[in-house]
């Protein structure tokens, strides 16, 4: 068992030492250890602070990824915490295990019997679990049972140092008068450990944890939730109302906890006295279960369902812990309970929704009055979103773009037919950079009244201290009295309050949140996130179609289902940057999809986004390539090279061109198959099919003609 607290004083002691061997790639810049990724690579995204105080605490900026320095090393060296902390001590040559002379008493878990089937059911249909849930639970050895006949009990194991030490139970039969009671074997005086939580789930990489004091209420939430096996999220249990300090073994990478009191004066209790040892950067949040029920299980057994619980789960918000004071708490939550009461519930009678068929949809006319941008791309309803790695360019490109919106200027691919008013939600940038960015409507070439137009048509509100619901219900506030036309939220990470790699939190904030939000005010709204690391792969350089490139943005396919569109910002080389619309590219209203820019800064540093010169995009596209062909250690080549092997009136069938790119260019078949597709997207190439009485048609390439153009794609 490692000694934590002597683990925090030896990696503040000794953090600099520590970053030095496990992160050599690494460099010292200002207080920090300045790191490409949690890998360790060379680079400055990811910061480890070396001051005191802070010590070994990291941020990846461009992820959005913290932790402690030993969560790091878990990360970067695939380690579990103990392993993790053994390697810290074997490179500083200390001893961090906590060494028993005695040892606990334990039990003997072996004299407890596995779960017949008979009993499996009987708990099922007891406690409403899914049979299927309790499978697992005997599979994980979470539930045994002890004796028979009448002095037969339901029995979880405590675990301490990894090992069953001691047992939590309840009699399976209970005829007394009081509630049934709960026993722990051994006791702390019989020689065992003491009270621990129950928990399920891996703790260790939870950033969502759902809290409860009722053994029977964390495993009901399980079942309904799926956190038993759902990556990021877990469940603990303090075994009781009354061990509400065993909240305090959460660990510090826990960024959300959802709690679940029970409807009773213990309840409350519980709910009072467990806030204060919660991870202070936890946001917690009260989810009220309906007061006709005693507890969340009770609920789910008298036939909730799991959309309620996320019913309830969305009504959840943020406890502010730090305005209430201890003895306001009870009355607060009693507050939360009546507030809850009144909303109305799945049950209630509600208008429905209409219904109208594709004939009746067929006799109306396109209303494009609710075009935004191009041909749909973005429209009232619905939203895009801009993606782009730290430090790219988004905030100010965003500032740039929102001036057009504001003024009715088409730029680059974005066509408009009107001026937009725009509402910038921002939680990064500090008050000067917000200066800084502002003045850049000095170098856009406005006149007096575009620049009186976009003063009139641009709000920029920064929001900090909110996520999820409780964001957007604050955005939809201010919303009300500026009446964007579109909404810019920059960045997503900063106003979801769950992992982007969980289908189900991207979902509720963007699906159940932020949607219905435009509709009622009549907007839309560009989204900003960030791509993965890498965006795309070293291992051969590749430039993706639009519809290849839908998918780059960090996340679960969710973040590319929900939103209309998405575009991409990358960096080329030096001071050249590429922005290609992936997903909605159709809706632009023009065949151009893709854009060269330039960041240029005139005297007084006032930055600005111009389009590139065709000839030096090209220069950058192939520096960039190269640079990166050689750290695989092998000659670039660009796929327009590919265009020598063609003669100008001759038409190659694959196989052909297969043939001539290994012959002239040492080229395979993988590498000829991505270049054919990229040229004839660019329009450099022609692909036209011919019939084949006997299947499939023939296809050819060739160079475009008068009589046969490329056609960005093929043609008969």
């Amino acid at each position: 068992m490692i000694d934590s607290r002597k683990l925090l004083g030896v990696v503040r002691g000794n953090i600099e030492t520590l970053c030095c061997h496990f992160f050599p790639n690494g460099k010292k810049v200002n207080g920090e250890w300045k790191l490409g990724d949690s890998s360790g690579t060379e680079g400055n995204s990811l910061g480890v602070c070396l001051l005191v105080n802070k010590a070994g605490v990291w941020h990846d900026r461009a992820t959005g990824e913290k932790g402690n320095f030993v969560k790091l090393i878990e990360i970067s060296k695939n380690l579990t915490f103990p392993d993790a902390a053994r390697e810290i001590g074997r490179c500083l040559g200390i001893d961090l295990e906590i060494h028993q002379q005695n040892g606990y008493r334990a039990i003997d878990w072996t004299k407890c019997a596995q779960l017949t089937s008979d009993q499996e059911q009987q708990i099922a249909d007891w406690r409403g679990f899914r049979l299927e849930f309790v499978h697992w639970l005997k599979a994980a050895d979470l539930l045994r049972i002890y004796g028979s006949n009448g002095e037969a009990r339901w029995v979880f194991p405590i675990y301490a140092d990894d090992k069953v030490l001691a047992s939590h139970s309840r009699p399976i039969t209970w005829k007394g008068p009081k509630k049934v009671p709960w026993t722990v074997y051994p006791k702390n005086d019989q020689g065992g450990p003491g009270m621990r939580p129950l928990v399920v789930g891996d703790m260790k990489e939870a950033a969502t944890v759902h809290l409860s004091e009722s053994t029977w209420d964390t495993l009901a939430l399980c079942d309904k939730l799926s956190l038993h096996e759902t990556d990021g999220y877990a469940a603990l249990c303090t075994r009781g109302a009354a061990n509400d300090k065993l909240v305090s073994e959460l660990p510090p990478s826990v960024k959300e906890v959802y709690l679940w009191p029970q409807n009773d004066g213990p309840g409350e209790t519980w709910l009072k006295n467990v806030l204060p040892h919660l991870p202070r950067q936890a946001v917690a949040k009260i989810v009220i279960t309906p007061a006709e029920h005693a507890d969340v299980n009770d609920w789910l057994k008298a036939g909730a369902s799991t959309d309620d619980l996320f019913q309830a789960i969305n009504a959840a918000v943020p406890y502010p812990r730090d305005a209430v004071e201890p003895h306001q708490l009870p009355k607060l939550a009693a507050e939360l309970k009546q507030d809850f009461r009144t909303k109305p519930t799945p049950t209630d009678e509600k208008p429905l929704r209409p219904m109208p068929s594709w004939i009746a949809y067929g006799k109306r006319e396109v209303d494009k009055s609710h075009y935004h941008v191009g041909e749909g791309f973005l429209e009232i309803g619905g939203f895009v979103m801009l993606i782009g790695q730290s430090y790219v360019g988004k905030s100010t490109f965003i500032t740039q773009f929102s001036i057009c919106l504001a003024i009715g200027r088409s730029w680059l691919f974005f066509l408009l037919d009107r001026a937009l008013r725009v509402m910038v939600v921002q939680a990064e940038d500090p008050e000067n950079k917000l200066v800084k960015m502002g003045h850049m409507f000095k170098r856009m070439g406005l006149t007096d009244e575009e620049i009186s137009l976009a003063d009139q048509n641009t709000v920029v509100l920064t929001i900090r201290d909110l996520q999820d619901a409780g964001a957007i219900k604050e955005i939809e506030r201010h919303a009300l009295v500026a009446k964007p036309d579109i909404i810019v939220i920059n960045p997503m990470t900063s106003y979801l309050g769950g992992s982007v790699y969980r289908d189900e939190m991207i979902n509720a904030f963007l699906r159940v949140q932020l949607t219905p939000m435009l509709d009622r005010i009549k907007a839309s709204a560009v989204v900003v996130h960030h791509p993965p690391k890498p965006l795309v792969s070293d291992k051969e350089e590749k430039d993706l179609t639009a519809f290849e490139l839908q998918y780059g943005g960090a996340g679960m396919a969710a973040l590319t289902n929900a939103p209309r569109g998405n575009m991409f910002l990358t960096h080329v080389d030096g001071d050249v940057f590429k922005l290609q619309v992936g997903k909605g590219f159709e809706d632009l209203g023009t065949e151009d999809t893709v854009a060269y820019l330039r960041r240029s800064k005139d005297q007084d540093g006032v930055m600005l986004w111009e389009r590139c010169e065709s000839e030096k995009a090209e220069e950058a596209t192939e520096k960039r390539a190269t640079r990166k062909a050689k750290k695989q250690g092998e000659t670039f080549i660009p796929y327009d090279r590919l265009l020598k092997c063609f003669k100008a009136t001759d038409k190659y069938q694959p196989s052909r061109v297969i043939e001539l790119s290994k012959k002239d260019l040492n080229k395979g078949k993988e590498w000829t198959k991505d270049a054919l597709s990229q040229l004839v997207f660019e329009k450099k190439l022609a692909k036209t099919k011919q019939p084949n009485p006997k299947g499939q048609p023939f296809v050819f390439y060739h160079l475009p003609t008068v009589l046969e153009p490329a056609t960005n794609g093929e043609s008969q």
